[in-house]
């Protein structure tokens, strides 16, 4: 933002022109559009549109910062509306006119319920405020103003968001007669410094995820892994090692992400240190759309910078805490199996045990009005840990794919280097330890035999204990029909030199 302040006289010069330019390295630079505001008019206006009304009386007159012609008490009394022609009498607990008195109809203060900040000002000075609202006045606002140009009459300038709407200026101007004394200091626009703080997201388990693959012996199974990242933050996502041979959906990981980044708390949306570069992705759904594959999701475009810019651009996006379950495959593309989204400001309450964990979950809902419930702030709240669902869209539907067990905890920055924890299962590591998996979770073809006993072995046994036995029977019935005959015909010739010892000598 930026601060003009400028000296004139009304009505000799009421025009005040708003012109944006194309910067050039080289001059001269090119004007894109300008717009321009009648100040007599604004200031002439029976709606006070010289300078904006704002919502809070605290805001009005903090120390030494006096906006306005004088404090809501006077300005009211200098007002003329309510549908008379006279001025408004302000008391500490109603409102008089010029035909008679009335009472506020809210209470003493023109607020619902104690004020909404510790020291708000005196009574009479904060009813005064919400009688001035009260008569439609101009409140505290952006204008957002179209830009024209002198050459194309009429057409808007500059391109919108989505490439066919016109540029868009946003400002605010403020009238001041000085006849009235100096306005005191300005508003401080100083862009606000994000604060830095560092999510860790614990992967404990996986429950009832969708098997995508076929065993050797016909059993669904999915080789799964959980990766995630930060809305906006791509390139840094993390990626669990990966549960082999998960049979029923059941995984167990034990693994840390963690996610730093900077947060603006007044605006509540986290700040990207970096610019966008390469052409805009299209925006795609759960339900697939785009270059992903069905039923994958994507992060949000964001905005294309072109090659030379020398600015770095500011983006900001919500702080949201993307999750993806995966199928492993060696000689495929990995299987997209399901996808969890959380918000961070706006995080669902977590289920306490696996059963309890549905799209809907418990505490979403107020079941006695069915209405949505309150969710929380990770920020206000910390950390949380539980189970949520894991989704994926079927059809123009949401299905449940699975869920989730996760540790989430939020800390600033400071707290964040005093008590330091390392990514996965690195050091310094006091949680979580690593969890002993099934003696079936590992990769089948570094280990053969090892595969040939958890996939034959186990499950047919008794089956192959029972065919090795009749291969056997079968072997020793073969031998002995195959020498059967040679026995009969020798004892039938010479049955004496059948029971002769093998090697004796000839008869004498």
């Amino acid at each position: 933002g930026r601060l003009f302040e400028l000296t004139g006289t009304i009505p000799l010069e009421k025009d005040l022109q708003v012109s944006l330019f194309d910067y050039d390295l080289l001059p001269p630079d090119q004007e894109i559009g300008s717009t321009s505001i009648d100040l007599e008019n604004r200031l002439l206006s029976r709606f006070r549109a010289h300078c904006g009304l704002p919502q809070l009386y605290r805001t009005w007159v903090p120390p030494g910062r006096a906006r306005g012609r004088g404090r809501p008490g006077s300005e009211a009394g200098g007002h003329r509306g309510m549908g008379t022609g006279r001025g408004l009498q302000v008391g500490t607990r109603g409102l008089a006119r010029g035909d008679g008195f009335r009472w506020a109809q809210e209470d003493e203060h023109g607020e619902r319920g104690p004020p909404a900040y510790r020291h708000a000002g005196a009574p009479r000075e904060r009813l005064a405020l919400h009688v001035l609202r009260a008569c439609h006045l101009v409140p505290e606002h952006l204008e957002t103003r179209t830009l024209y140009n002198g050459t194309q009459p009429g057409l808007q300038q500059g391109r919108g968001e989505e490439g066919c709407r016109g540029g868009k200026l946003q400002m605010w101007v403020d009238v001041f007669p000085a006849s009235l004394g100096p306005p005191g200091p300005p508003v401080d626009i100083t862009p606000r410094k994000p604060q830095r703080y560092e999510l860790r997201c614990i992967i404990w388990n996986t429950r009832d995820v969708d098997l995508q693959d076929t065993s050797l012996t016909g059993q669904r199974m999915s080789d799964i892994y959980v990766k995630g990242w930060l809305d906006g933050l791509e390139e840094q996502g993390q990626k669990t090692d990966v549960h082999y041979r998960s049979l029923e959906g059941d995984g167990s990981f034990n693994w840390r992400f963690v996610f730093p980044f900077d947060y603006l708390p007044a605006e509540q949306l986290c700040v990207l240190p970096k610019k966008a570069s390469g052409p805009p992705k299209p925006p795609q759904t759960l339900g697939g759309g785009g270059q992903g594959r069905p039923g994958e999701p994507s992060p949000p475009p964001l905005a294309q910078e072109h090659f030379w810019s020398l600015d770095e651009t500011v983006l900001k996006v919500p702080p949201k805490l993307i999750l993806q379950v995966w199928d492993n495959d060696k000689f495929s593309a990995d299987d997209f199996l399901g996808v969890l989204e959380l918000e961070l400001t706006r995080l669902p309450r977590p289920a306490r045990r696996p059963r309890d964990c549905s799209l809907e979950l418990p505490g979403t809902r107020r079941p006695w009005r069915g209405v949505p419930a309150p969710r929380v702030s990770l920020f206000r709240q910390g950390s949380a840990r539980g189970w949520w669902p894991c989704s994926v869209e079927r059809q123009g539907k949401r299905h449940l794919s699975g869920k989730l067990e996760l540790s989430l905890e939020l800390l600033p920055a400071k707290e964040a280097a005093e008590r330091p924890a390392g990514k996965g299962r690195d050091e310094p590591n006091i949680c979580p330890c690593p969890r002993r998996r099934p003696d079936w979770s590992f990769p089948w073809l570094q280990a053969p035999l090892r595969t040939l006993r958890y996939a034959l072995w186990r499950r047919n046994r008794c089956r192959i204990s029972a065919g090795l036995a009749l291969c056997l029977l079968l072997a020793l019935l073969l031998a002995f029909v195959y020498a059967a005959p040679g026995y009969l015909a020798m004892k039938v010739v010479n049955p004496l030199r059948s029971l002769e010892p093998f090697g004796g000598g000839a008869s004498k």
